[in-house]
């Protein structure tokens, strides 16, 4: 499975809001975001924060196996 990851800085203010909606999943490990994705319907996504960028999120998503081969 091919994967990119994306990063933002998070201030504490923007940290709040995130932890106010559910498909923020704050200290989710990469390897189990995807996992968990793969049994969810195309077009599931989850934001997390990265594991190599300190106070920066990442977002993955769920797409079709045909977008996504490898």
């Amino acid at each position: 499975m091919r994967t990119s990851e994306w990063v933002y800085p998070v201030d504490d203010a923007l940290e709040r809001q995130l932890d106010q909606v559910a498909y923020f999943c704050k200290n989710a490990p990469r390897g189990e975001v995807l996992k968990a994705l793969l049994t969810q319907p195309e077009g599931s996504f989850v934001l997390r924060f990265s594991e190599s960028k300190k106070k920066c999120l990442a977002l993955s998503v769920r797409v079709p196996f045909t977008h996504n081969p490898t």
